[in-house]
C-alpha cells in the first residue's frame, strides 16, 4: 500500500514538473490541463485505495470473480467494436492522408480516449446486465 502511494506521488510530481516546464514555454492550455489532470487522477486513485482498504478491513474481497469476468468481457467487446472503425480510419487516412494535416499525437490521443471510453461503457453495460 505504501509503495503504491509512493509511485502515485512520483507520477504526480513528474506531471506537475512537465506542466511547469510547459508553462515556462508558454503552452498554457496543455500545461494547465496536465497539472489539473494529474492532481485529479491522484485524488481519485487515493479515494479508491482508501475505499478498497476499508473493504479489506471489513473482511470483504473487493476483487471477486465477477469483477474479473466483467473486465474481460468489457475488454473483448471494446476491442471487437473498436477494430473496424480503427481499420477504416487507417484506410481513409492512407487515401486522404496527404491532403489532411493532423498532428499524429492528437490522433493517437483521440484513439486512446475512444478506446478507453468504449471499455468503460461496455464495463458499465455488463455490470448492469450480469
Amino acid at each position: 500500500m505504501k509503495r503504491k502511494k509512493s509511485i502515485r506521488l512520483i507520477f504526480l510530481v513528474a506531471l506537475i514538473a512537465i506542466g511547469a516546464y510547459g508553462l515556462s514555454l508558454g503552452r498554457l492550455g496543455f500545461s494547465i490541463g496536465l497539472i489539473c489532470g494529474g492532481i485529479a487522477a491522484y485524488v481519485a486513485s487515493t479515494i479508491k485505495e482508501r475505499r478498497l482498504a476499508r473493504m479489506e478491513a471489513k473482511g470483504l474481497n473487493p476483487y471477486d470473480e465477477r469483477s474479473y469476468y466483467l473486465a474481460g468481457k468489457a475488454a473483448r467487446a471494446a476491442l471487437q467494436v473498436f477494430v473496424i472503425p480503427a481499420a477504416l480510419v487507417v484506410v481513409l487516412g492512407s487515401i486522404w492522408g496527404p491532403m489532411v494535416k493532423i498532428n499524429l499525437y492528437d490522433g493517437l490521443g483521440i484513439t486512446l480516449a475512444a478506446l478507453l471510453l468504449a471499455y468503460a461503457g461496455f464495463y458499465y453495460y455488463y455490470d448492469r446486465v450480469y
